[in-house]
């Protein structure tokens, strides 16, 4: 075990405040480096389990030990454990797989959550994020949606935007939108607008227009229908 997942997983026992972590983090790493006289000396060998360890600092300097459950597993990937699951308070679960209160990693779950792929009430994803807030660089779903390229919401902002509220750079599909081409229902903004259900007609012609995508045009298509 490397010091930063021995440090890490002392941490997750202990119960404090963001300083109070900061100070024990900064005296365990004193501790690792004064203890250990060989690098490859293995650091559970010296100081313990790191929940005897956790244990010990909580008795010595009066702290509570953290509530919720974590696992860790045993295989990793690029440093990171493949399944990492952490619902304590203080806890961020990070892994290939992580699920938490926060969470980082590949999936991600989460009321925080960060990944790749990401899910949450607060979601940050590269590829895709879905929650109440979702931001992403490709795209997102959710109660506020944000991407680069597509996003689904109640407010959509994107390249091509889908919502009830929606703001596109390109293409905005909603019950109000703003766009370059807007599809709407009430009311429409932009260079190109059509009202949905009096010149559903002409929607695929301009579509095909401009996007390359049969399916994405196609996801469109069925989202205008049905409003």
């Amino acid at each position: 075990m490397n010091k930063r997942n021995y440090i890490r997983q002392v941490l997750s026992h202990i119960e404090c405040s963001y300083t109070y972590r900061k100070r024990i983090k900064e005296d365990l790493l004193l501790t690792i480096e004064n203890r250990l006289e060989d690098s490859n000396q293995d650091i559970v060998s010296v100081l313990g389990t790191p929940e005897n360890y956790a244990m010990e600092i909580i008795d010595d300097q009066n702290l509570r030990p953290a509530r919720g459950f974590e696992y860790i597993s045993d295989r990793t990937f690029l440093g990171l454990p493949l399944i990492h699951i952490n619902t304590k308070r203080m806890g961020t679960a990070k892994g290939i797989i992580a699920i938490g209160l926060k969470s980082t990693g590949f999936i991600s779950l989460g009321i925080f959550s960060l990944g790749f792929i990401s899910i949450g009430v607060v979601a940050l994803g590269l590829a895709f994020a879905f929650g109440s807030i979702a931001l992403s660089l490709l795209t997102s779903f959710g109660a506020f949606a944000a991407s680069l390229y597509l996003s689904f919401g109640a407010i959509s902002v994107s390249n091509v935007a889908i919502g009830a509220l929606s703001f596109g750079n390109s293409l905005a599909l909603g019950d109000i939108a703003y766009g370059d081409l807007a599809l709407y229902k009430t009311r429409g903004v932009g260079d190109i607008t059509l009202q949905i259900h009096e010149e559903f007609n002409q929607i695929r012609p301009l579509l095909e227009e401009r996007l390359s995508s049969s399916s994405l045009i196609d996801i469109i298509m069925a989202f205008a229908r049905s409003m």
